[in-house]
């Protein structure tokens, strides 16, 4: 019936509501713009799928190893960032642009004997995702640090440092062996005091 009236009246009203229509479209065009076409790569990922699950793995006295889990989501994955702090710091460190392919990352340059906090995320296309729960992890001990003295032809002299930790010193254990040999003779040292300079003989083959 519309059709009808507007063809039987007059044309200036038919153009009317024409320019009505395509004013409204062009309205509504602007809107979808601005909002990115409702695509579905820009939604925001608030679901806790899109969060990847974070492990701990080996630990080194300067180092830790973390791994995680690909998120379980048909958003546009790119990549990864990482952070870690000691615990109960103020600011975080971050290591952005990690390829969506790799979910191990070695943090290197610790301090040892200290736990860390450590968070992953994911990064869509435009968009970041939340972080992962902070996971407490903690570098190991410093090792004692072996040093040689001077030697004769029958002995072998060698000192080491205390290793810098609060926990209860019991002792150490020395090992030794020629060269490329496949086994060690190793000797428990208990008593000592921090620095030590034992001495054996050495047995020639």
């Amino acid at each position: 019936m519309s059709h009808r009236s507007c063809h039987h009246g007059p044309r200036t009203r038919c153009r009317d509501h024409a320019s009505r229509v395509l004013v409204l479209l062009a309205i509504g065009g602007l809107l979808l713009g601005a909002c990115g076409g409702m695509r579905p790569t820009d939604r925001a990922p608030d679901d806790a799928r899109s969060i990847p699950k974070l492990f701990a793995g080996a630990t080194d006295s300067d180092s830790v190893t973390v791994s995680w889990t690909a998120p379980e989501t048909d958003l546009d994955l790119r990549g990864y960032e990482l952070g870690w702090r000691r615990v109960a710091a103020a600011s975080w460190t971050e290591v952005r642009e990690i390829p969506s392919g790799h979910r191990t990352y070695t943090i290197t340059g610790l301090e040892a004997d200290t736990a860390y906090e450590v968070r992953v995320r994911a990064v869509y296309a435009g968009v970041e995702g939340e972080w992962s729960p902070v996971i407490a992890v903690e570098t190991a001990e410093s090792p004692p640090v072996l040093s040689p003295e001077p030697s004769t032809s029958s002995s072998v002299t060698v000192s080491w440092t205390a290793p810098e930790t609060d926990l209860e010193l019991r002792g150490y254990e020395l090992g030794w062996r020629r060269a490329a040999d496949a086994s060690w003779t190793e000797v428990a040292i208990s008593g000592l005091p921090p620095r030590v300079t034992p001495s054996w003989p050495c047995n020639e083959k």
